[in-house]
């Protein structure tokens, strides 16, 4: 997502500016934050505590101000011992989801070499039909049909 690498490298210029260290917006983990703690992504900034010479929650204030100063997205901000958890305002969700509905790729992974077996029922010349029956053919159809656009890329 290009959205999360931009406040990637927003972050990896408030490391450079505030604690003089170079970092790769690359290698900055950003995760989604755990239910229980809120905010929506979640950024961990104890590889930053050494070379900065401060704890982590405190690095983790500090960079959460500049990423409020310098990030149209970001909110509002917590942080956990050395974890800093990002509010995202509604332009960034609006952003993702126009992002997702531009690409005529949404939702078709790539092959990945593994085969896929459906098996669903058909029908049976021997007895009649159920509602049973046609909710397992439509089920098993419906998975098909899903699965087809990724087997054929």
């Amino acid at each position: 997502m290009n959205l999360l690498h931009s406040i990637a490298q927003s972050f990896a210029e408030g490391v450079l500016k505030l604690y003089n260290q170079e970092v790769d917006a690359h290698e900055v983990l950003i995760n989604p934050t755990k239910k229980e703690f809120e905010g929506d992504f979640t950024i961990v900034v104890f590889p930053y505590s050494k070379p900065a010479d401060k704890a982590p929650a405190v690095i983790g204030e500090e960079l959460g101000q500049h990423l409020i100063e310098n990030s149209s997205y970001v909110e509002k901000y917590n942080v956990v011992n050395g974890f800093l958890n990002l509010s995202f305002n509604n332009q960034f969700w609006w952003e993702c989801l126009n992002k997702m509905h531009q690409s005529p790729s949404y939702g078709i992974s790539e092959k990945n070499g593994q085969k896929v077996l459906v098996e669903f029922s058909s029908p049976n010349t021997n007895k009649p039909l159920h509602l049973g029956h046609i909710r397992n053919i439509l089920l098993g159809w419906s998975v098909t049909r899903i699965l087809k656009p990724a087997a054929m890329k």
